[in-house]
Formats: C-alpha cells, sequence, structure tokens
C-alpha cells in the first residue's frame, strides 16, 4: 500500500500490531506494576507487555464486540 501515516506503512500497522480488548490495556498497567491477574496466562498478558516493552513504538489494535459498522458481533 502507499498510503502513510505518520511514515509507517498501514500495511505494517496490520500485521505489526498486538492486539488487545480495550479492557485488558488496564490490566497491562496492573501487570507492570506488580500486580497479578488469574487470566494473564490464557490472554498471554506477559508476552503482550514484553513486546511493548520491547518496541514502545508498536501498534495496539482494540479488538471490541462491535463490527466496524457498529453492530453487536458474538465474537466475546
Amino acid at each position: 500500500m502507499h498510503n502513510n501515516c505518520k511514515n509507517i506503512e498501514l500495511s505494517d500497522r496490520d500485521w505489526n500490531c498486538i492486539i488487545l480488548r480495550p479492557g485488558r490495556l488496564l490490566c497491562l498497567k496492573c501487570l507492570n506494576g506488580g500486580g497479578y491477574l488469574p487470566f494473564m496466562e490464557k490472554e498471554e498478558l506477559m508476552r503482550k507487555l514484553d513486546a511493548i516493552k520491547a518496541d514502545p513504538q508498536v501498534h495496539i489494535k482494540l479488538e471490541t464486540s462491535f463490527d466496524e459498522m457498529g453492530a453487536r458481533t458474538t465474537k466475546f
């Protein structure tokens, strides 16, 4: 793709990203402070936190239970 967003190709943003639910983004803050979350292994939160620490410029894609039109999905 030739469309650029802040000098990053849009195609790069699609594959070089970490996908999180919005609430789990807040859980990363707690985890970073030393907290323990019962679901952190299942959702690989520590791996995602380490990836963000390793590359602070990585894109974070928020995943919701709504599609791009705003309609509810059965994702969660």
